[in-house]
């Protein structure tokens, strides 16, 4: 110790106390840490709590999906304006019209007397080309097959009605139409029957008498 004592010098002292100083300082220094030098790594598990979050400082992105609970609907906003109107869309093609043929068939004269018309005369046509008596009652007629599907009177069905073009007299009775097995695709038989169902001439002495048909496709 004596021999530490002598050894010791103004200029011995002031060099020591300086190296403590400096040690001070950098032992002071590691005490602060340099900004965003702390990450998740620096930071323990449950180390961070209510305490240490700033109020209203984090965003709900922070959160687990349906962790954080939702919170009350806001009042409904104001409608809003009319947007502005589309362009109009393209045209479609045109449709076929569902009735094909049809006609108004004379059958009587129209001279008050109660003879027929042979052959029945077209009136008000279209697609309907001809007509033939074939016996008492019985009439056929023939359509044009080229407005037809397939082309044949098979893929259409007849609607028929009684009646005179000039409403000079009513008839009574019952018209049908039938297409037999072999029967040429153009052509229909009408049949009239009387309400007594015998086949009758389609001719009521009053008026031009006859019947309308039309074929639906």
């Amino acid at each position: 110790m004596k021999w530490l004592t002598g050894k010791l010098t103004f200029a011995n002292v002031m060099a020591m106390t300086a190296v403590f100083v400096a040690l001070g300082g950098s032992a002071i220094a590691l005490t602060q840490l340099p900004k965003d030098s702390v990450g998740a790594r620096q930071i323990k598990a449950g180390a961070v709590r209510s305490a240490e979050v700033r109020d209203f400082s984090l965003q709900a992105d922070d959160f687990a999906k349906g962790s954080a609970p939702a919170g009350p609907v806001g009042p409904k906003g104001e409608k809003g304006e009319q947007g502005p109107v589309g362009p109009q869309g393209l045209t479609g093609a045109s449709g076929t019209p569902s009735i094909r043929a049809y006609a108004f068939i004379r059958t009587s004269k129209s001279d008050g007397g109660s003879g027929v018309v042979d052959p029945p005369e077209i009136r008000n046509g279209h697609g309907v080309t001809a007509t033939k008596i074939i016996s008492t009652g019985q009439y056929e007629i023939t359509f044009d097959t080229s407005l037809l599907p397939g082309g044949t009177v098979e893929n259409c069905v007849p609607i028929a009605s009684l009646g005179s073009s000039d409403a000079a007299s009513s008839l009574s009775g019952i018209l049908t139409f039938m297409r037999s097995s072999g029967f040429p695709d153009n052509k229909l038989v009408g049949l009239f029957r009387n309400l007594s169902g015998t086949p009758t001439a389609l001719a009521s002495g009053g008026g031009s008498s006859g019947f309308s048909i039309a074929l639906l496709c």
